[in-house]
């Protein structure tokens, strides 16, 4: 083993860990011996382990664990069938799904890993998995006489936690903001290791007294709102955006009068402002707090030479010329605030009308920080978003401004599908001042505009173009020309059996086109196929919960809603149950079962 120094990036703490972990792989060399080691970083955990290839020189194997991963021994055998190594390093145990199970397997067969293991073993868990291990897995934890813990720095961890920060901003406004997207798909969820992390490190970050600031609590309750805006949630989901809005105006002063006023001159501004003493803790506004304990740790003799020139230290997560401006964060949260508003209205009908003001609001409220940062392809996508908001709220005058101005952008002129949905603005206008032929003027130049947008289909473009379909078929029929209408409405219809499927998206849309197709077939007195329509349209309703009863046909199995598997797990039910219990017959159900489960009922009569 190298006789060296711990790298300048260490921690003290963690460059002992360093020499214990080296020495312990060393001196168990050509034996099975079990190493615990506790690290919550993924990156840091990669640099530690490079190091300790560094310094003992030796060829190691190694195990990474996915999330399909069922069992520790028999990937160890695999493992070590394909030559022999000084160590053997797992890790990845976090990201299994069934880790219950994994390290229930593991420790019944304990005895079997020194016959198939003839070298150190060192196991890489988080604070949480050795928890699991030590409840699940006890009899295979007592051959490690302890866990060796790595710590990031201070700086470290809040190089981390910014890092975070400035990627999950990034990515949210990388997205169309038009359609929400869930946590999941940003690799935000609460079991997702990117947000374990973050969360790791803003504990660490207090357990060290370092009082967390205004940036960081900004982040993480706007985190907590998108989880609780996902589950309906919505009442929570705006208190913790209320509190983001809070901590970013209060940890920036220039922004107590931000609307009206001129936005700071850069992030530079923003980033480096002076250290200040805020209630005994020094205070780094806009980066960071912390108060450092008194006294000095001693490092001790590790090494005697420097573990060579290398910078260790945490990279960036994202490229800096990317990174969102404080105003973009502060337009996002509005923006979603929006959407918390528009989900409302949805929810509760009777009050619908307030909560779509709210949300015209706080959109417009977003796309006036938006426009301040300059960046116009977020203000579009909110355009489009407060036109439908117009929509709701039946003001005319207004969305036919906003339509008009929006058609006059030279950026809408590039981009078929925003410039489609101005024309669909345009032609609801005409619709609802009864001006027919210009609706079907506008609706079909909506529609033709969508056709030349890019080959590739999803399930809104085609939500779009079933909307104009309708808006056409609408102003045909006041025109007295049903067989026009009915053409149009065909085709709209014809859109659900696409892939994707549009009615996933948007079912209340198709309901409406069942609806309008299902009138006209009877004024033309074709009861058959109108018939048809109208149990299709009560499918649809069974099928997404509008309706506890489909009529006389069979259940379909249900659609997806915003309500999580987990979620209806939690409450008892299964997807298929669903139906029943909306008809209010699961405690008849829940009887017959507990009939038939029983030897003195020999039959039942249903």
């Amino acid at each position: 083993m190298k006789q060296q120094n711990p790298p300048e990036t260490l921690a003290p703490y963690s460059a002992r860990s360093l020499l214990t972990l080296s020495r312990a792989i060393m001196f168990s060399q050509g034996e099975f011996a079990l190493i615990l080691v506790r690290c919550n970083y993924e990156l840091f955990r990669k640099q530690i382990w490079q190091y300790v290839r560094e310094i003992t020189e030796l060829t190691y194997g190694e195990l990474v664990f996915n999330k399909s991963s069922q069992t520790l021994f028999s990937n160890i055998f695999t493992t070590q069938q394909y030559g022999t190594t000084s160590a053997l390093m797992v890790s990845g145990l976090e990201l299994v799904d069934g880790i219950n199970q994994v390290l229930l397997s593991a420790n019944q067969v304990r005895d079997e890993l020194p016959k198939c293991l003839t070298c150190p073993l060192v196991v890489w868990v988080t604070d949480k998995g050795l928890q699991k291990l030590i409840r699940l897995a006890p009899y295979l934890k007592n051959w490690a006489t302890t866990s060796i813990r790595f710590e990031l720095t201070i700086d470290q961890l809040l190089t981390l936690c910014y890092n975070t920060a400035d990627e999950i901003f990034a990515n949210i406004l990388a997205k169309d903001l038009g359609e929400f997207l869930p946590n999941k798909v940003l690799s935000l969820s609460r079991d997702c290791h990117r947000r374990q992390e973050f969360e790791w490190a803003l504990q660490d970050l207090q357990s060290r007294d370092i009082s967390i600031d205004s940036v960081l609590l900004a982040t993480k309750h706007f985190i907590l709102g998108r989880d609780a805006f996902e589950n309906d949630q919505i009442n929570l989901a705006l208190e913790h955006y209320q509190q983001s809005l809070n901590f970013w105006q209060q940890d920036i002063g220039e922004w107590g009068g931000w609307l009206g006023s001129e936005a700071p001159h850069s992030d530079e501004q923003y980033y480096n402002n002076p250290v200040k003493q805020v209630n005994g803790c020094t205070t780094i506004q806009g980066r960071a707090s912390r108060k450092r304990k008194e006294g000095t740790r001693e490092t001790g003799k590790c090494f005697e030479q420097r573990l060579g020139q290398t910078n260790h230290s945490i990279p960036p997560l994202s490229d800096p010329s990317l990174t969102p401006s404080g105003l973009e964060r502060l337009g996002l949260v509005f923006h979603h605030i929006g959407l918390c508003y528009c989900r409302q209205a949805q929810l509760q009908d009777s009050i619908g009308c307030y909560q779509w003001e709210q949300a015209q609001k706080n959109f417009c409220t977003a796309i006036d920080l938006f426009t301040k940062t300059g960046r116009l392809d977020l203000v579009a996508q909110l355009t489009i978003k407060l036109g439908e908001v117009l929509q709701h709220l039946e003001h005319w005058t207004e969305l036919e401004a906003l339509a008009l101005a929006f058609l006059a952008q030279p950026h809408t002129q590039d981009n078929p599908v925003q410039l489609s949905r101005a024309y669909g603005f345009l032609a609801t206008v005409a619709y609802e001042q009864s001006n027919w032929n210009h609706a079907i003027d506008l609706a079909l130049t909506a529609v033709r505009t969508l056709e030349t947008s890019q080959p590739t289909l999803n399930a809104q473009k085609l939500c779009h173009r079933a909307s104009y379909l309708l808006l056409a078929a609408r102003s045909v029929r006041q025109l007295g020309k049903p067989k026009s209408a009915i053409n149009y409405l065909e085709q709209a219809i014809n859109l659900k059996t696409m892939k994707p499927n549009p009615l996933q998206q948007q079912p209340q849309l198709f309901m409406e086109l069942l609806e309008e197709l299902r009138s006209l077939y009877f004024e033309q007195k074709a009861y058959q196929r109108g018939f048809e329509l109208k149990q299709q349209k009560r499918l649809i309703e069974q099928q997404f919960r509008f309706s506890t009863f489909a009529g006389m046909a069979p259940l379909q199995s249900v659609g997806p809603n915003r309500e999580t598997d987990a979620t209806i797990t939690k409450k008892g039910f299964c997807p298929s149950a669903l139906e029943i219990a909306a008809a209010g017959r699961q405690t008849d159900v829940n009887g017959l079962l507990e009939r038939i489960s029983r030897n003195d009922h020999k039959l039942t009569v249903i």
